[in-house]
């Protein structure tokens, strides 16, 4: 396989596509040094502990152009959840008000990318697919940039809690300047994201 019959076309408005990348495909290469790249540029880290499940963002062309990775809360525990002090579906219930089960939850992580319009474009496509796979709630770690990009999408977040670096004890990854720039963790029910637009910028 070569690696590019795997792509999964969404419906959207953008001209690209999402391929899904598990341990051992052809192409999980590239999409980790894709990310590792990204990290080391923008925070100064070294990072080498990708999420199970990788996602890679191309353009017409085949060129990759954003990626981002996923766990399933049911099958294993989060690595957000080392900010938490309490399961990552009884902090969200508690700040919902209202039930949620684990099952319902994933993880994103290693978000990278080109840049905001290539990310903008990446986070308007990830709430259909992930519906698509019975997941109502996506959780992960945002810096402020990663927030910014979201909420000019029109993405409603729920905050869960500060990531403190302190709290880390899982993998060797260093992480430079990562911490310095207020990552928090984030919740976004994924039905709401349908009508995120790349092309629609919220102003506030």
């Amino acid at each position: 396989m070569s690696g590019m019959e795997d792509l999964v076309m969404e419906y959207t408005p953008t001209p690209f596509a999402l391929q899904q990348v598990p341990h051992g495909a052809p192409v999980r290469g590239e999409l980790e040094r894709f990310i590792a790249t990204a990290f080391r540029d923008r925070h100064g880290a070294q990072i080498g502990s990708f999420m199970p499940d990788l996602l890679g963002m191309r353009n017409v062309t085949g060129e990759l152009r954003a990626a981002a990775g996923y766990r399933t809360a049911q099958q294993e525990r989060l690595f957000l959840e080392q900010y938490l002090d309490q399961p990552v579906e009884t902090v969200l219930a508690a700040k919902l008000a209202r039930p949620v089960e684990r099952a319902q939850i994933i993880e994103i992580g290693n978000l990278a990318s080109n840049g905001c319009r290539q990310a903008r474009h990446l986070v308007s496509l990830l709430p259909p697919y992930l519906l698509d796979r019975g997941y109502t709630w996506a959780v992960f770690t945002a810096t402020s940039l990663v927030r910014s990009v979201l909420e000019s999408v029109g993405a409603t977040l729920v905050e869960l809690a500060v990531a403190d670096s302190s709290r880390v004890t899982i993998g060797n990854d260093m992480w430079g300047a990562y911490y310095r720039n207020d990552p928090r963790v984030m919740a976004g029910y994924l039905p709401d994201g349908l009508h995120l637009s790349p092309r629609h910028r919220v102003r506030h």
